[in-house]
């Protein structure tokens, strides 16, 4: 079913910052979990998230959450007053990663 983006509101957008612990060894997994508070008392919201890692050696360092690629992952989920935006690597002696996030959140 299509919505008209005329139709679409705006509840909140912006942005952070925020690391991604070093790993020890083995194959351990770090992650820092962002939350972004919303109040729309649903869960029926339509979001977007990036996230960016700076230096990250692929063909870019900007990501659409949600993705895996090379040990990195990020993963969103609402509930009905939060947005939450996990970020996190896995894989022994990963040192620890400096990353940016921007989203927008919007209600049909």
């Amino acid at each position: 079913m299509a919505i008209p983006a005329a139709a679409l509101k705006l509840v909140k957008e912006g942005s952070g910052s925020g690391a991604i612990p070093a790993t020890s060894g083995g194959g351990s997994s770090e992650f820092q979990r962002v939350t972004i508070a919303h109040n729309q008392n649903t869960d029926v919201l339509l979001f977007r998230a990036l996230v960016v890692i700076p230096g990250y050696p692929v063909y870019s360092n900007y990501f659409v959450v949600p993705f895996a690629v090379s040990g990195l992952f990020a993963t969103p989920s609402i509930d009905a007053t939060n947005l939450y935006i996990e970020i996190g690597q896995s894989g022994a002696g990963l040192p620890a990663q400096g990353f940016q996030y921007y989203y927008r959140i919007l209600v049909p």
